[in-house]
Formats: C-alpha cells, sequence, structure tokens
C-alpha cells in the first residue's frame, strides 16, 4: 500500500495518484518535513497483571485500553501511528498541521491518564494490581512517510518522545521543552532536573505536567504597543456612536491573516469605550466536543455571572434576573440554558433567544458583543448569529464578529442582506508605522542591519515582527537557538498551508524554490504536465486566497504575499524534493539563457549549488552536478 504524503489516505501500491486527495503519490511531492507533536505513552503494571490473568482475559483489558486510547487520541486531532506492546505511539500534526497541535497532544495526554485511572478502578478491585501510565510528548521537526513506508514520521522528535516517556514515573506525562514552550501558558508544569538523553550532545530539561487549563491559549500573544490602526479604530467609535445615538443594532466583521492585530484593534476600541458600554466576548475554539454554541455560551456565563460549575437552578435565577420582565422570559432562559449546556436541548430557536438577550444587555446601556476567531465556526453557529443580528432591530447592540480570511471560504455572503452590516479588512502596517512598532516593542537593542532584515521580513504583520524581534533577542542570549522561522509562526504557517488543494500546493512548491518572485512561464515549465488553462485556474485561486500577489496588475511576475510564506512552503520540502527542483529550475533557467553571455551564470550556479548541497546531506554526493556548479563561478 501506499501512504498519501499529504492526506495520509492509503492507495493501491501502484497508484500514481492520491484516491483522496489527488496529491501526486511519486515524484517530487513524495514525503514532506513538518513540524509535529508525538506522544507516546505506556502501560505500567500489565506485565504483573498477565501474570494473574487469563490470557484471554489479559488481552480483553488491553484492548480496552487501546480502544479508550484510541478514541481520546483522535478527538484530540491526534493520528495513532502504531500500538506496540503495551505501548501507543501519536502524532498530532499528521496528516494535517494545526497551529495548536502541541497544546492538543498534552490535552489528550492528560485525558488519557485520567481515563486509565478510571480503568484502574475495576482492575485493583479485581486482581488487586494497578495500572497506571507514563507518558513522553515532544514537538519538533519529522520527515512524513512516503510512497510505501509504514511509518508516518522519523525523526529526532520522535526519538526524544519516547525517551521521556521512558524517563517518566507511573502516573508521569513529561513534557519536552519545545512542547512546553508552545503550551507554557495554558498549564501547570514544573522543570525536573536535566536529563541526559542517548544520542544528545546536551541534557535535555523535562517538564512535569500537572493540568491543563481549559479554554487557555497555549501562547499568549505577546502585547506589543498599538500603533496604527487610527483609521480602522475610529471607523469602529463612529460605527458605536451611531448606535448609541440611534438605538439600531450594527454588525461590524474585522477580516485579516493571522498575527495581523484584529484582536488588538478590538481591544483597545473597548478599552476606548469603557464606561459607556456593557461588552461581553466569547471565541470560537478549533475543534472539540459540543463546541457549536462555545463562544455564545461563554457570552451567556459572562452576562449572567455564572461559574463553570453553576447549578440550573442558580444559572435560571441569575438569568432570570438579567432578561427581567421582558416578555417570554422563562422560554428565553430555557433557550439559553440550553445553548449553555446547563440544561437539557430545548425547543425554543436559539436565535430568538439569543436576540432576546442582546436586546435585554442594551436595556439600560449600549452593549457590544464580540465574538472572536470566527473561522472556526461551526455553520449552525453562524446561521444562529446571523438571524439573531438580523432581529434586533432597534436596539443598541453592536456585534463584532472576528476572523481571518477563511471565513469568507465557509460563508462567502457573510453580512449580506443584513441592514447594517460592515466589514473590515485590515492591511499590513505601513512602513512607517512597522519602525515605529519596532522602536517602541524592543527592537532598539538590534543592529541596524538586523532590523531593516526583520522589517523586510515581517512586512508589517505586528506578530511577525514581535516574534522576529525576540527571537533575534534568544539568538543572542544562546546561539544555538539560531536558524528557522519563530515557533508560533512557523505553525501557523504551516497549518494555513495544509490546508491547500495538492493540486494548488504544486504550484506553491515549485514557486518557492524558484524564490519570493518569479514567472508564470517559469513555473509552467516546472510543471509540464499541467496544461495553461488549469495552471492559471490554480494560480488564480492561490491569488484570490492571499497566498500569491501580482507584482504588476495583469503583469506576468508573481511573488508570495509574504517572504514568511515563502519560507514556510520551502521548509516543508524533502531536501530530496528540494535538490530535485532546485537541478530542474538550473535546467530551465539555463536553457533559455543560451546566448546571453552568462549573464544568468550566477543564477544557475546558486540553483545547481543547492541541489548539490541537499543531495550531500542525505548522503548522495554528486560530483558532476558539483562541477557543473564550479564551472559556472570560476
Amino acid at each position: 500500500m501506499a501512504t498519501c504524503p499529504g492526506c495520509g489516505a492509503m492507495n493501491p501500491a501502484d497508484a500514481r495518484f492520491c484516491n483522496a486527495c489527488g496529491r501526486p503519490l511519486s515524484g517530487p511531492s513524495g514525503g514532506a518535513r513538518k513540524t509535529v507533536t508525538v506522544l507516546f505513552a505506556d502501560l505500567v503494571g500489565s506485565t504483573a497483571l498477565g501474570e494473574r490473568l487469563d490470557p484471554e482475559s489479559a488481552r480483553l483489558l488491553v484492548q480496552r485500553y487501546f480502544d479508550a486510547a484510541r478514541a481520546v487520541l483522535v478527538r484530540h486531532g491526534g493520528t495513532v501511528e502504531k500500538f506496540v506492546g503495551d505501548a501507543v505511539m501519536a502524532v498530532f500534526g499528521v496528516p494535517q498541521v494545526h497551529e495548536d497541535d502541541a497544546l492538543r497532544a498534552a490535552r489528550a495526554a492528560v485525558e488519557l491518564r485520567t481515563a486509565v485511572a478510571a480503568l484502574n478502578d475495576g482492575v485493583q478491585a479485581a486482581w488487586g494490581v494497578g495500572l497506571q501510565l507514563r507518558t513522553g510528548v515532544n514537538t519538533g521537526e519529522v520527515a512524513t512517510g512516503g510512497v510505501g513506508e509504514d511509518s508516518l514520521v522519523t525523526g529526532d522528535a520522535v526519538n526524544l518522545a519516547a525517551r521521556l516517556e521512558q524517563a517518566a514515573a507511573p502516573g508521569e506525562i513529561l513534557l519536552g521543552p519545545a512542547t512546553h514552550d508552545l503550551v507554557r501558558d495554558a498549564v501547570d508544569a514544573d522543570a525536573l532536573d536535566p536529563l541526559a538523553v542517548r544520542g544528545k550532545r546536551q541534557p535535555v530539561t523535562p517538564y512535569r505536567l500537572r493540568a491543563v487549563h481549559p479554554g487557555r491559549p497555549g501562547r499568549r500573544r505577546r502585547d506589543p504597543p498599538f500603533v496604527g490602526r487610527e483609521v480602522e479604530h475610529q471607523l469602529l467609535a463612529l460605527t458605536f456612536r451611531r448606535v448609541q445615538r440611534e438605538g439600531v443594532a450594527h454588525l461590524v466583521t474585522v477580516l485579516g491573516p493571522a498575527g495581523i492585530g484584529k484582536s488588538r484593534l478590538v481591544a483597545e476600541f473597548l478599552a476606548a469605550v469603557d464606561g459607556d458600554v456593557r461588552a461581553h466576548s466569547g471565541r470560537c475554539l478549533p475543534y472539540g466536543d459540543g463546541i457549536t454554541f462555545w463562544p455564545l455560551a461563554e457570552i451567556v456565563r459572562q452576562a449572567a455571572g455564572l461559574g463553570a460549575d453553576a447549578s440550573a437552578g442558580e444559572a435560571r435565577d441569575r438569568l432570570g434576573r438579567l432578561l427581567g420582565r421582558i416578555p417570554s422570559a422563562a422560554q428565553v432562559v430555557d433557550g439559553l440554558l440550553a445553548m449553555v449546556g446547563i440544561a437539557p436541548p430545548s425547543t425554543v430557536a436559539p436565535d430568538w433567544a439569543l436576540q432576546r438577550l442582546f436586546a435585554a444587555l442594551a436595556e439600560s446601556v449600549p452593549a457590544v458583543v464580540v465574538v472572536d476567531d470566527l473561522q472556526w465556526a461551526e455553520p449552525t453557529l453562524l446561521d444562529v448569529l446571523s438571524r439573531a443580528v438580523a432581529q434586533l432591530g432597534h436596539a443598541s447592540v453592536l456585534v463584532v464578529a472576528v476572523a481571518r480570511p477563511e471565513l469568507l471560504d465557509l460563508r462567502p455572503q457573510w453580512g449580506q442582506g443584513l441592514r447594517n452590516a460592515t466589514s473590515l479588512h485590515l492591511e499590513p502596517l505601513t512602513d512607517g508605522e512597522a519602525r515605529m512598532l519596532l522602536a517602541r516593542g524592543g527592537g532598539g537593542t538590534i543592529q541596524p542591519a538586523r532590523a531593516e532584515e526583520v522589517l523586510a521580513t515581517a512586512e508589517g504583520n505586528p506578530l511577525f515582527l514581535t516574534e522576529l524581534v525576540a527571537k533575534l533577542t534568544a539568538e543572542d542570549a544562546d546561539p544555538s537557538q539560531a536558524g528557522g522561522l519563530p515557533p508560533t509562526v512557523g505553525l501557523l504557517l504551516a497549518a494555513r498551508l495544509d490546508q491547500v488543494p495538492a493540486l494548488q500546493r504544486q504550484v506553491l512548491d515549485r514557486a518557492a524554490v524558484m524564490g519570493e518572485v518569479f514567472d508564470r512561464d517559469d513555473l509552467s515549465a516546472l510543471l509540464p504536465d499541467v496544461a495553461g488553462d488549469d495552471l492559471d485556474e490554480r494560480m488564480a485561486a492561490l491569488l484570490h486566497h492571499d497566498l500569491l500577489r501580482e507584482v504588476e496588475p495583469g503583469g506576468p511576475r508573481l511573488a508570495f504575499r509574504h517572504l514568511l510564506l515563502r519560507d514556510a512552503v520551502y521548509a516543508t520540502l524533502p531536501k530530496q524534493v528540494r535538490a530535485d527542483l532546485h537541478e530542474q529550475v538550473a535546467d530551465h533557467i539555463a536553457g533559455i539563457a543560451e546566448g546571453a553571455g552568462g549573464a544568468y551564470d550566477e543564477i544557475v550556479a546558486y540553483h545547481l549549488e543547492q541541489a548539490v548541497s541537499h543531495r550531500r546531506d542525505l548522503g548522495l554526493d554528486d560530483p558532476a552536478l558539483a562541477a557543473r556548479a564550479g564551472a559556472l563561478v570560476a
């Protein structure tokens, strides 16, 4: 069987393309490099139990453990690679990377420990032997399985996860330092003494995971100075004043890519109107059970002052007082309690109940309701929120939806047809604004040349700029951290790229080898089996989704929308693939440059040298290619 490197589906051994996603199963697209999180868990005590149990009973018990483990791991987005003896290995990030894979793995590890503890209750009572789990979790770059390979991932990150599991005490979960860095703001964890790991030059500091806090991000965003956005801030303020003055509801959707400053803009706006408003917010979650109405449930809980352990009776009383004497208050409470999950499903329409709540919030002062990360919303939530806003009419309520542009892929007509709706798309900071942010946000300690490099690389994205500054500062303190993208930025971009359809990804892969800027005809030469119309269609889709841009409107030259995006694409290509594509680019440029008097020799030599270097890294010396590159620069 052949494993698709793109989606993980199994295909017949002689298949040339994946039956599930259409990605080629051989040639330059085979395999990939990814940053993933690997979890190893081993059952402690099963050997002693096996001595006391009939073999069939022991097998059934272990199977119950495996079934529980698989359910937990899959629920959190992990892919179970294998069960070996009493151990399980799972990978978070294959087939698709998520920006929160490390946090998903940490949550899964804690839940799995709880599941084994529940299973252990019966085992202890029946046979007097306890079962416990020891777990290791680690994050790092791996090579994903190529054609015909059984293993999903290989690399040092896998080995370290296994070593952490072996070093863990029964009932203990050990996180590698890279994993802990990505989840540190969402967990309670204790640093342990450095651990000597076979094959590692330096000891590794593991972290004992005690708990994961629900709803917290793994890494809180850095809070740099608020720079620019005067026009956007004023637009929000003016819209609010209209809502306040005329008593009409309004929907504002703030759109922009990750890190562009959407949530920060909204926070600054709320701070400016504090005292004149009743504000509540909720955030959509990227995955989980029972999350359809999660952000609305957060808003209901905030508005009524409900704690996580509030009983149905307490919740009903508080909501009743909040709603006051509005008509049909009891039915509204029933609908809201069902939405929060405190009461059984109700026959009350959730959009009607939500509209009545929003109106009640605005009885005495205007209300602002913020729903963040709406790109992760389920269709039902989008329908309910749209209908609730449409039904508000004359109520002083400003609903602010915050989302990445992917929302418009899910719901192209979002906001259309509503009486009062505005979309606000955030563009990158101007050069002057970016320089101001750099100066105020710690960039003053960076050498001028490196500061210019940061500005050019960040391209006006505040998150990218602040993370690049933080990485450079860390590299100055510890040179071993040099190289690569900042982890948070790399995972954001990798997660976005993993959503790109396989045929469009072929275009990005080849474009990344050519560089940040490339020519359509050159790209076509690297995809000789793709018809011109088909290639135009793929590039149009990439332009539409803001992954590429035209250097000049209607011109033949294209560029990646962001330099870091190009770097992220290139980082996922296996070195063998990079080498093959660099050689193809060199041959193409050499062919079209005949008679140019060596004007392109340096470019051709660069691509040949890259091909030689990557093959050498793999132990595949190519003297002829090296000699060809050397002759061009002699």
